[in-house]
């Protein structure tokens, strides 16, 4: 059985968990899944990626954090996922404030499972208004 641990606090967090606690259709069988809500340091954030045991690695970036800190996150992404392959996919999803957490847990669920999908960052903006 394929493990997914998810790192970090919050609303967001929480809702990934409980997602990926019921398992997910077609996740990506090349190890063990680690989702980390980043928190902290950019710095601590992309040295816990570089050390991950995981098949794949997605990092949720939410709207708290600061744009430099944001951008630095997002820089990185490419760059860990070129050298952290072909053992480990590295991906992340950017979510912006007021954006629906389905649509945040579904980014991740389609992570998990695209098999082919590495060094990609999807983001999540808030839904449309209605009318």
């Amino acid at each position: 059985m394929i493990a997914t641990a998810v790192e970090g606090q919050g609303a967001l967090a929480r809702a990934i968990a409980a997602a990926l606690a019921e398992g997910t259709p077609g996740a990506d069988a090349s190890g063990d899944h680690l989702v980390l809500v980043a928190g902290g340091s950019v710095t601590a954030i992309i040295e816990r990626v570089r050390q991950a045991v995981a098949g794949v690695v997605i990092v949720i970036i939410d709207a708290g954090w600061t744009p430099i800190d944001r951008h630095l996150l997002l820089a990185s992404i490419e760059p860990l996922a070129v050298a952290r392959a072909p053992a480990t996919r590295v991906c992340a999803v950017q979510v912006a404030a007021d954006a629906d957490l389905a649509d945040a847990v579904a980014a991740v669920e389609y992570l998990l499972s695209a098999q082919s999908v590495t060094g990609q960052i999807l983001t999540i903006e808030p839904r449309p208004a209605a009318g």
